[in-house]
């Protein structure tokens, strides 16, 4: 199966709250797929979502993160599909 990441970043100067939104495309069973995601920097290990696609910082110090984003197949097998981001 085919495994597409796309993700955006809002982004906003002075501001330290934003919020990061995320989707795996499946045409089978979207409602299987699970996700996680790590902010390094933040964050030691992965957190669990279910379905939910979005995710919010607030108060971050001002500084340097990597944003890490994985999901799972519509069988529920984690792929080796992460993304980064570095802003």
């Amino acid at each position: 199966m085919f495994q597409v990441l796309r993700l955006f970043c809002y982004r906003y100067d002075r501001v330290s709250t934003f919020t990061l939104s995320y989707v795996a495309l499946s045409y089978t069973s979207p409602d299987a797929i699970r996700y996680a995601y790590k902010l390094e920097g933040v964050d030691k290990d992965w957190n669990y979502m279910d379905q939910n696609k979005n995710v919010t910082f607030a108060n971050l110090s001002p500084g340097e993160y990597t944003f890490k984003v994985k999901s799972t197949n519509s069988s529920g097998l984690w792929l080796d599909n992460d993304i980064l981001t570095r802003d």
